[in-house]
């Protein structure tokens, strides 16, 4: 039987492509297949399930207050008398009391050496503690003394205590004056000398909180550097400090 003017068709498997299609999709003449584009909608429709499913997952309780929980009591509805809304209170009462507990200190307080093994090394146990080892007679020890009360302020958690240098350690030298002591677990972690790493003469509680931050004393809502970005400090909710405000107040 003559095959003069017959056809022999062939069906493709899924995905498979000629050589001259792949030729113009290389070129970007010819889209993309519609098996393709059948794995592109299909995964499309798996990933709008998979957050659809992790969305279902969040408890709506879980973020927030006290006051708002007690809120969604007087609104009624499916929270009505709900036992969820009384243990998320509970749970919220427990992590308020946690977070005074930790947030104890609040201020700089004067440390005699008789001390120092009770509230320093003992005290590092529980929580970080500072150091400040100062004398009054050089300035850049003046400089330090004027920011650290407003840090201490903000971070209760840590304890912040001042002694005179040579007080703690006999004979330690003016030039090492300030310097602070990193206390934490019982032992030193870390030392600062000088102000150089805190910018400078111009220090302010935002290079110091950095610092700190960066030792893993405290945590900040400092996202930039404020020793590298003069008259700016950027946070984390927007708001912006003026450094030169913050040099008057500070000091």
């Amino acid at each position: 039987m003559s095959n003069v003017g017959s056809s022999t068709s062939h069906r493709r498997a899924a995905g498979e492509t000629t050589e001259w299609e792949d030729i113009l999709r290389k070129k970007g003449i010819k889209g993309p297949s519609e098996y393709e584009l059948e794995l592109q909608a299909a995964a499309a429709e798996e990933a709008v399930r998979m957050a659809e499913e992790a969305s279902s997952r969040i408890d709506p309780l879980a973020s927030k207050s006290i006051k708002a929980l007690d809120e969604l009591e007087e609104e009624g509805g499916e929270y009505e008398d709900s036992r969820a809304l009384d243990s998320y209170r509970l749970k919220r009462l427990a992590e308020m009391k946690a977070k005074a507990a930790r947030n104890k200190f609040g201020e700089m307080t004067s440390l005699g050496r008789v001390d120092f093994v009770r509230e320093v090394s003992e005290a590092s146990k529980d929580s970080w503690v500072v150091v400040f080892l100062h004398q009054n007679h050089v300035q850049d020890s003046q400089l330090l003394a004027r920011v650290l009360p407003a840090v201490a302020a903000k971070h209760a958690s840590v304890k912040f205590v001042a002694m005179t240098a040579d007080a703690c350690i006999e004979g330690y030298p003016d030039r090492n004056v300030p310097t602070l002591l990193l206390y934490h677990d019982g032992s030193l972690q870390s030392q600062i000398v000088g102000l150089a790493e805190f910018g400078g003469p111009r220090v302010t509680k935002d290079t110091v909180e950095w610092v700190l931050s960066r030792k893993g004393v405290c945590e900040t809502e400092i996202e930039d550097d404020p020793r590298s970005a003069r008259g700016k400090t950027i946070r984390k909710n927007g708001g912006r400090d003026d450094d030169d405000e913050d040099d008057e107040d500070d000091r």
